[in-house]
């Protein structure tokens, strides 16, 4: 639901009474909106223009009285089914509200190995069992929902059955859309993540079962989604949160302030893979529980190297899968499953730049999909500090002939 700005001085606000009303109050010319689930009845949905008038103009208390306002306002009902589940959000920065959605993710494997997924509609796509894990991955500036690189990690994710749960990926392709790419999306990140959060436990999860992996501002979503579930169940963490080269930031061009961001505040165990200077920050993954930085020698622009932990993080669950053994212990799936309190394993903090505990040297293979050209990563080397020694533990990476990422 959504209602369009009039003009930059009015303040409407949207109220949908259920048994818990829902409000969507945002200050200046924002456009409003509200996505919620509804049990079969009557519903009154309310619009009330709280603009000062008084303040604002020259107009009198009568012409305000008589003043009639023409504003639009759009309902969507569609049946409710957890394996697409679509809304709108908005912000106080814009006057739109934008389109967003939660998919499960399945795919069937085709006779060449690789996988295809599932096309919501066409084919039977299960619905989500709040019983079981459930792993929410959330693209990034410029990115979709079916970019092969994050589609990729779904695939592999999906590839490890029951041990893994289940998939969904967030669409917001539209809000994320930057052409001048200085972070103009990012203030949509706290509203997406808070409509992710909002499905996710409207869907029945507790947040022991939510697994969250983003890439550059999907990792600002993961943790928005991740604080609004906090705040709908109690303030239990999330179990899970993988942030792929968490996005640096200029608040004076983005007018976004990535201050209050820490992956451990939010989540039981929280893992950062960082892979480039200027689109990346490092203090963003300084905040997670253990934080992995990747080198490569073939590419040196950070918009070629700010995809590559997408990739390096496909690898890694791809090579765990069918030679284990090769990566630390927290980098398997099983580990990123249980929270850093509960896992034996120990690393020394920091040891690498101030902010790592470990360094992947890959190399990069060049390929491309319908959004263009990215280099796959493919670790070959990976170290990390031994708490017990002086010395490092250096594992050299046999990559397996990978059916899913990499060409």
């Amino acid at each position: 639901m959504q209602n369009q700005r009039m003009h930059s001085k009015t303040w409407h606000f949207l109220k949908l009474n259920v048994s818990v009303d829902y409000g969507s109050n945002k200050a200046g010319g924002a456009g409003e909106s509200i996505s919620s689930v509804l049990p079969a009845g009557k519903y009154t949905l309310t619009l009330t223009d709280n603009t000062d008038y008084s303040g604002e103009t020259l107009m009198s208390a009568e012409e305000v009285e008589q003043l009639i306002l023409n504003v639009g306002v759009g309902i969507n009902i569609k049946p409710y089914t957890t394996q697409k589940i679509e809304g709108r959000i908005s912000i106080p920065e814009s006057g739109e509200s934008m389109p967003v959605s939660m998919g499960v993710a399945e795919f069937v494997q085709k006779d060449d190995g690789t996988y295809e997924r599932k096309e919501f509609g066409k084919e039977a796509i299960n619905s989500l069992n709040p019983n079981k894990p459930v792993w929410v991955g959330i693209h990034g500036m410029n990115g979709h929902e079916d970019d092969a690189r994050i589609d990729g990690i779904a695939q592999e994710l999906y590839a490890y059955g029951d041990q893994a749960g289940q998939v969904v990926t967030i669409n917001w392709e539209i809000a994320a859309q930057d052409i001048t790419r200085t972070g103009q999306d990012a203030p949509w990140t706290k509203s997406v993540g808070e409509w992710v959060g909002q499905q996710i436990v409207a869907a029945g999860f507790s947040p022991d079962k939510v697994h969250f992996y983003g890439h550059s501002h999907g990792t600002y979503v993961s943790f928005s989604a991740a604080s609004e579930i906090m705040r709908l169940k109690g303030g239990l963490q999330v179990n899970t949160i993988v942030a792929l080269d968490p996005a640096g930031n200029v608040k004076a061009l983005s007018g976004f302030d990535d201050g209050d961001i820490r992956f451990d505040s939010v989540s039981r165990n929280s893992v950062a893979i960082e892979g480039s200077w200027i689109a990346g920050s490092n203090q963003l993954a300084a905040t997670a529980d253990i934080a992995f930085q990747v080198d490569s020698e073939d590419t040196h622009f950070p918009w070629q190297e700010h995809g590559l932990p997408i990739t390096t993080f496909s690898s890694i669950l791809h090579s765990e899968r069918f030679m284990p053994g090769q990566y630390p212990q927290a980098l398997t799936l099983e580990s990123l499953m249980t929270p850093i309190s509960e896992q034996s394993m120990q690393m020394e903090r920091n040891i690498f730049r101030g902010n790592y505990e470990g360094i992947i040297t890959i190399d990069t293979v060049k390929t491309n999909d319908k959004y263009g050209n990215y280099y796959v990563a493919l670790p070959r080397k990976i170290e990390w500090g031994n708490p017990n020694s002086d010395l490092n533990i250096i594992s050299y990476i046999n990559n397996v002939d990978a059916t899913i990422t990499q060409p």
